[in-house]
């Protein structure tokens, strides 16, 4: 694993300008910045779902408030309950909705997963100490997901720890105490790619983006942020997920708003904000993913028992390649919309594969039984 020198206090040092992440956002995300996805209309999961749908021929019957059937040419297929469908078991709602559950399921069909460590809220001391002694980088998560949950990036800095610390102590407090077990996991420092499966291949990837600002050594911090953020706004889609970059956003950020960044040096704004509001945005690398990453996805999905749709998230040091990739994480009930609305790169359309999915399933069910 790449780390700084060991005499370098964690908490001093600085993001590498040659780690993954920051040479993906410099050599792919940069050069698109005059092509950022400018949408007004955009639609949630389920309008997505029920679009695509409409546009396939398949009806949708209510059975209850929240359960609904796709009917096509006049036969049952499936069915959805929120953003879950019936291409995921109870079991496989049950085994991904628990971090450590997961891991243990992709460790048992021999796939890489990093090390993880759990602990308790009030266990702050013995975490930080075992944050001290890891190398690499260091993703704090709650062991079980809970309500706009989203894997954070992870950290080599002490100052970002504490406030993911913080902010995921809050986000389980509600809990009983069964539940509140904070992982922390250890990677290498990499990419955060998240790529949506169905069935018997990939549908689409993308890559999960931080907040961040590029140096033009004129700027400051501060002033980069307002820039970014003010463009992003241009899109309906980015504009409900960016966070108001005034002075209180940079009081829980180890950088200094009034610095000036060298031409070129990559500066991410990791918020302790999950999931709305924290400025990260989805950059589509369905095209450029290596077929060697897809299948290791593929085997992700189906280690878990009737999973035959889901998103999986990994780090990965180069999403051409499978070098160093860990599996983090699978979701059975996927947003869709970050596959269909990324900031950069093509559109994809994970809602029809899903339905096309469903359909050619149903078929095979029916010849089966003929």
């Amino acid at each position: 694993m790449a780390t700084a020198p060991a005499d370098t206090p964690r908490s001093a040092r600085s993001q590498d300008q040659s780690a993954p992440l920051e040479r993906f956002i410099r050599e792919v995300v940069a050069p698109q910045h005059g092509e950022l996805n400018v949408r007004s209309n955009v639609f949630g999961h389920s309008a997505l779902m029920m679009g695509a749908a409409r546009s396939l021929g398949i009806k949708i019957r209510k059975i209850t408030r929240d359960h609904y059937v796709y009917v096509y040419k006049g036969e049952a297929i499936g069915g959805f309950d929120g953003r879950a469908t019936t291409l995921s078991s109870d079991q496989a709602r049950r085994v991904t909705q628990s971090l450590p559950l997961t891991r243990s399921y992709l460790r048992a069909s021999g796939l890489p997963v990093p090390e993880s460590t759990s602990f308790a809220p009030h266990q702050y001391d013995a975490a930080l100490e075992h944050f001290r002694s890891q190398q690499g980088e260091v993703i704090v998560s709650s062991a079980r997901k809970h309500s706009g949950f989203i894997a954070r990036v992870g950290t080599a800095s002490e100052e970002q720890f504490s406030r993911d610390w913080e902010a995921e102590v809050e986000a389980v407090s509600a809990r009983s105490k069964n539940f509140q077990q904070i992982l922390l996991t250890t990677t290498a420092p990499g990419i955060p790619l998240r790529v949506l499966t169905v069935g018997e291949r990939a549908a689409a990837a993308v890559v999960r983006v931080p907040l961040y600002v590029v140096g033009d050594g004129n700027l400051t911090v501060g002033q980069l942020a307002s820039r970014e953020i003010k463009q992003r706004n241009e899109c309906n889609y980015l504009a409900e997920i960016q966070p108001k970059v005034g002075e209180k956003f940079f009081q829980q950020l180890p950088v200094n708003s009034r610095k000036v960044l060298p031409p070129g040096t990559v500066q991410r704004l990791d918020s302790s904000v999950q999931g709305y509001g924290d400025g990260r945005i989805s950059v589509d690398v369905t095209e450029q993913l290596a077929p060697e990453i897809a299948e290791l996805a593929l085997d992700a999905m189906w280690a878990v028992p009737g999973l035959s749709a889901a998103a999986v998230d990994l780090v990965v040091n180069s999403v051409d390649s499978l070098e160093s990739a860990v599996l983090l994480s699978l979701s059975a009930a996927p947003d869709i919309a970050e596959f269909r609305y990324p900031a950069y790169g093509s559109a994809q359309h994970p809602n029809r594969a899903i339905l096309r999915h469903l359909i050619e399933h149903s078929a095979r069910g029916a010849r089966k039984s003929r």
